[in-house]
């Protein structure tokens, strides 16, 4: 019944208007995170103190950001074999916590070995970079908006890096935090092991991650992601 309510209300929002808001318990927020049958998705909203808003209405230039930005990680050497890609999906495993969604969120392979810091009980749950990217929410603190969502994502345990990139229509500009064009990562912080921990090759490819760090060039990422507005 919950899911069937708020369906039915968020069917009745103009999203070209300013975000709508809707009541909802947590309990009741959680049961749409689990319905397949989202009549907007919910990774587009936030519930916060009992209440859904919508953040980040879906995009072509969101989307397509947020899956460079993506692309661009896999294509680095290794990282497909030491990396899981968990997409959007809520960290298992953390009742105490908010549910909340990344853009894209990654962790360690189980294969490494790394030592899993307070708070996580394994690697299902362990998320050491997080991606946001937003269009309609912009830079701030106030709840919802993409300074507020690092600060919420500090709060998990085992997060090192979160990566923030406001975009504008048609890509014409993006600007990022990292909470550089460069954005420059720790190889062990993203793998979850101690400074100087051998790293172990990977039984699934024959490539080595690169090691001491790997670089993102994000203006890259954005020459490639506006491509269809050129």
């Amino acid at each position: 019944m919950a899911v069937a309510r708020i369906n039915s209300e968020f069917r009745r929002i103009n999203l070209a208007l300013e975000r709508e808001t809707r009541r909802a318990t947590k309990n009741e927020w959680r049961a749409y995170l689990d319905s397949e049958n989202q009549a907007l998705k919910s990774k587009c909203c936030e519930w916060i103190e009992g209440t859904i808003y919508i953040v980040e209405p879906l995009t072509q230039e969101h989307e397509r950001f947020t899956e460079e930005v993506n692309r661009a990680l896999r294509a680095q050497r290794g990282f497909d074999a030491y990396m899981v890609s968990w997409g959007s999906a809520v960290t298992p495993d953390m009742p105490d916590l908010h549910d909340y969604e990344p853009d894209k969120g990654y962790g360690p392979a189980k294969f490494l070995g790394a030592p899993f810091p307070p708070g996580v009980q394994d690697y299902l749950s362990w998320y050491t970079l997080i991606v946001e990217v937003g269009k309609s929410r912009g830079w701030g603190d106030n709840a919802g908006m993409l300074d507020w969502k690092a600060s919420e994502w500090s709060q998990f345990p085992g997060v090192r890096y979160i990566l923030c990139v406001a975009v504008t229509d048609r890509l014409a500009t993006a600007e990022y935090k990292l909470y550089t064009t460069l954005v420059t990562f720790d190889s062990r912080e993203l793998l979850g092991l101690p400074p100087g921990a051998n790293i172990r090759r990977s039984p699934y490819l024959r490539a080595r991650f690169l090691d001491p760090t790997f670089t993102l060039d994000l203006f890259e990422v954005l020459e490639m992601a506006r491509r269809p507005w050129a």
